[in-house]
């Protein structure tokens, strides 16, 4: 896929996180990140990758909050993938899902 292709996957999986029945203080979360990767120059592939995979998350754990997610929460969501996807797909969650957290608690990660 080019760039511009990257792009429109990025903005549509963004949008339906905006535009989804979405506690705002995910929402919020989730554009701080997503605009935190912006700022480090991460290409919309990447980008899309986090967007799709938190919309995903989110949908698993029923919205609950993000602060409030404990490693059994991301260890059952891999889990419920592993089922459905490839390995590589499953490790690939994982990366972004742990960048994601590692941001969210500032390198410290409560679990």
């Amino acid at each position: 896929m080019n760039e511009s292709t990257y792009k429109r996957t990025f903005e549509s999986a963004n949008g339906k996180i905006e535009n989804g029945n979405y506690s705002s203080a995910n929402k919020k979360i989730i554009s701080d990140f997503l605009d935190f990767t912006r700022m480090q120059e991460i290409d919309y592939g990447a980008r899309s990758h986090y967007a799709t995979f938190l919309k995903q998350f989110l949908d698993f754990t029923k919205d609950k909050s993000l602060k409030k997610c404990t490693a059994k929460d991301v260890v059952d969501f891999l889990d419920a993938k592993r089922e459905r996807v490839k390995p590589y797909t499953v490790h690939l969650t994982y990366a972004k899902l742990r960048k994601f957290f590692t941001w969210l608690y500032k390198g410290k990660l409560p679990f």
